[in-house]
């Protein structure tokens, strides 16, 4: 069976108010994960988490409840490995204020 390996846009939206999957690696999938950006579109400082969950406890990849001010961005950029299964999740201060984009490979 051939091998599919595909650059593109994993996942994008508003990180949620409580912890939340953002992306799931698909079954029989390995994923890279190359940047994840997080955006504060609100009027106002916003704090937010990101997490891995590889083996059913999430893990904090980025300080915990980490500002971010109005108007800028965060890039993480190190690459993440994902299993089929696995997730990165977040959550933020105020729900719909904070944007993100997560870019990857997958290999199937």
């Amino acid at each position: 069976m051939a091998t599919t390996i595909a650059m593109k846009q994993l996942a994008n939206g508003a990180l949620p108010s409580s912890k939340g999957t953002l992306y799931t690696s698909a079954a029989v999938t390995q994923t890279l994960v190359k940047s994840i950006i997080v955006t504060n579109i609100g009027a106002s400082p916003q704090t937010f988490n990101l997490y891995v969950d590889g083996s059913g406890t999430s893990r904090n990849i980025i300080p915990l409840n980490m500002a971010l001010a109005a108007g800028y961005c965060m890039v993480f950029d190190d690459v993440i490995t994902l299993e089929a299964a696995d997730k990165i999740e977040g959550d933020s201060t105020y729900p719909y204020n904070m944007d993100y984009l997560i870019s990857g490979v997958t290999e199937a």
